[in-house]
């Protein structure tokens, strides 16, 4: 059976932390790099700007409404996190699935790689970073 999560609710856990000084005199860009497994490039694992897409998290929540799942329950909690590289043009990159179904996980980033981005900043500059968007989709009726 499908199941369309229209009339279900999908919460985005969005666990970002962009490590700041408390002392506004004293600010210094959060800008790590590390090399990425996948693609074998250097990207950036925080920013000072993390990357968007055109819309914001409300226009990319509403998105995930296409989303379709085969489950014989309709009662049931789905945890997921998948990551991809924004790179300095926008584009997805490098896209992952770290846990979850692999089925839904593949559409999640299949409507990711369908909406524009706006790349992450540092100091100022464009830079490729990985965005882990850990998500819960909860069909459980309360």
């Amino acid at each position: 059976m499908w199941t369309n999560f229209s009339a279900f609710s999908i919460l985005i856990c969005l666990n970002f932390f962009v490590p700041i000084s408390r002392n506004k005199n004293s600010y210094q860009p959060s800008c790590n790099t590390e090399l990425d497994s996948l693609t074998k490039k250097v990207i950036y694992t925080s920013a000072d700007v993390l990357p968007q897409n055109e819309g914001g998290q409300i226009s990319l929540l509403r998105s995930f409404v296409k989303i379709k799942t085969e489950n014989n329950n309709d009662d049931y909690s789905l945890t997921l996190l998948v990551a991809f590289i924004v790179d300095t043009s926008g584009i997805i990159t490098g896209e992952r699935i770290l846990k979850g179904n692999t089925e839904t996980g593949k559409q999640i980033l299949d409507i990711v790689k369908s909406l524009k981005w706006k790349p992450a900043k540092c100091s100022g500059k464009d830079v490729a970073m990985l965005y882990k968007l850990p998500l819960i989709i909860d069909t459980k009726e309360e």
